[in-house]
């Protein structure tokens, strides 16, 4: 999940780690999230899965305007400040994630090809 201002609190499913303290994930042009993280860029992103759950904090900011494989999406990086690990006192166990799929081939094809671009940006 993205929390960004606004507030404004939305999934994500392409963030990718880019090292130690960087984030990076995609967002759509038309997001009200990416017109409040260019007026102010603080941010977190929660991610909760099966024996994680963490929320990383810091400030995006847009790396690539427009990505080849969808050029109504932004590539943003969350270089990250500091981060919560919401199991480190040992009270809770998470057995799962959030489980979704998309239902529409064609938008499930191109989620995997912006993730696979920001994979790449990564590498760079």
């Amino acid at each position: 999940m993205l929390c960004s201002p606004g507030p404004h609190l939305i999934p994500i499913s392409t963030a990718t780690r880019a090292g130690s303290d960087t984030l990076v994930f995609a967002l759509g042009h038309g997001r009200d999230s990416l017109a409040g993280l260019r007026d102010d860029p603080n941010a977190a992103i929660c991610l909760m899965g099966e024996e994680v759950a963490f929320t990383a904090c810091g400030s995006a900011s847009v790396i690539r305007e427009q990505l080849d494989a969808a050029p109504r999406i932004a590539a943003l990086a969350l270089r990250v400040d500091r981060v919560q690990d919401h199991l480190a006192e040992g009270r809770t166990e998470m057995l799962d994630g959030a489980r979704w799929r998309r239902l529409d081939p064609a938008i499930a094809e191109a989620d995997a090809a912006i993730l696979t671009e920001l994979q790449a940006l990564v590498r760079e």
